[in-house]
């Protein structure tokens, strides 16, 4: 998958990027962890589920730019255009 030294050790830029990769599915995994522990332990306590929420969309870390875009990306995937709007109003 990556370029190898001859010893087997990934390039330098590859080694980087698979540390920056591996941080942020962690982070990933810790945001996704602690909201399903907050919606299992917790699950008729909306402001718990809350609290993860912004955790999740509002929190600084090196996944921020990733979210944002992937999030931007599903809203214009989502927003109903021109003719589906006549289409409803009818």
């Amino acid at each position: 998958m990556f370029d190898q030294e001859p010893e087997g050790d990934p390039h330098g830029e590859c080694a980087a990027e698979i540390s920056s990769l591996t941080k942020k599915l962690n982070e990933a995994v810790t945001m996704l962890a602690e909201w399903c522990v907050a919606v299992a332990d917790n699950g008729a306590g909306w402001d718990d589920w809350d609290e993860h929420y912004k955790d999740a969309c509002y929190r600084p870390c090196g996944l921020r730019e990733m979210i944002d875009a992937k999030m931007a990306a599903i809203r214009e995937r989502d927003k109903p255009n021109a003719s589906d709007q006549a289409t409803a109003s009818k």
